[in-house]
């Protein structure tokens, strides 16, 4: 199979998966949900750069695992964060490891990393763990602003659980940055 045709097979799948499913907001496909998370990923990295610290955080790495955190779900699809189980976690992670053995040389394996709630023990540090962990609740609290602010009640109370969690990760530039908005 091509390059491009993989591209455009994956493309197509993560369209057509639906983020949020029953829970009475905005529609967001797959594909939409990991190109925002890529970019939050990017700003996080940006400011903890310029007013932070990156010691023991690999930019590369943590950038490619948010390219890449949610690709198994073009074929398993999406199941929400406070559902997803550990069958879930292990099917998605098995048809990432399905899609890219497709289309990766073996040797290159090793530049697609997973995000760390996927990958092997040992591919991440801590600090690395930490801050993809807080980069994805930095993703859902602005999701939950937007909605709680375009009038969708779903995620209401969801705002402070989220804040309050934050709250104990503001040694890291861009939570302050997030929280003080």
């Amino acid at each position: 199979m091509s390059l491009e045709r993989w591209l455009r097979e994956l493309l197509v799948g993560l369209i057509a998966e639906k983020r949020w499913k029953g829970r009475g907001c905005t529609d967001e496909n797959v594909l939409m949900h990991a190109f925002k998370m890529s970019w939050v990923v990017q700003f996080m990295l940006a400011l903890e750069e310029e007013f932070g610290d990156l010691t023991d955080i690999r930019k590369y790495v943590i950038l490619q695992a948010a390219n890449n955190h949610d690709i198994g779900e073009s074929v398993n699809g999406d199941v929400l964060f406070d559902d997803k189980t550990e069958e879930d976690e292990r099917e998605e992670v098995e048809a990432y490891q399905k899609l890219m053995r497709a289309i990766v040389p073996a040797d290159c394996e090793r530049h697609f990393p997973l995000p760390p709630d996927g990958a092997p023990a040992g591919v991440f540090t801590d600090r690395e763990i930490e801050f993809w962990d807080v980069c994805e609740k930095v993703g859902y609290l602005l999701f939950i602003v937007e909605e709680v602010r375009l009038g969708h009640p779903t995620f209401s109370t969801e705002e402070k659980r989220w804040r309050d969690w934050l709250e104990n990760y503001r040694h890291y530039a861009g939570v302050c940055h997030f929280l003080d908005q």
